[in-house]
């Protein structure tokens, strides 16, 4: 994939300076217009095996649901029918955990 920058790949017209003719209005137009040729870039990328493993990852991760449904609805079940118990402890170290994550 090439990426066009301020139009450096394209054929742009170049006005020299020579003899000039009289235009019907009578202001000066230059005589002679050459067309210059793009150049060839010998600029090259190169992606490491890392690099495409992580947009191999990334795709992959784009995938997958963001919820897992399938938790949801065992959670969903064990309130419904009172199973469901909660782990203070728990609870409270995940939030100390998700705490230490903020910035100061």
């Amino acid at each position: 994939m090439s990426n066009d920058i301020n139009n450096l790949g394209s054929v742009s017209t170049l006005i020299t300076p020579g003899t000039q003719n009289a235009s019907p209005t009578g202001a000066q137009t230059p005589e002679k217009i050459s067309t210059a040729v793009p150049t060839q870039s010998a600029d090259t990328l190169k992606i490491t095996d890392s690099a495409r493993q992580l947009q191999d990852l990334e795709a992959r991760a784009k995938e997958l649901p963001v919820v897992d449904s399938n938790r949801v609805e065992q959670v969903r079940q064990a309130l419904e029918t009172g199973n469901h118990t909660v782990n203070p402890d728990k609870v409270a170290q995940k939030l100390l955990q998700y705490e230490s994550y903020l910035p100061a």
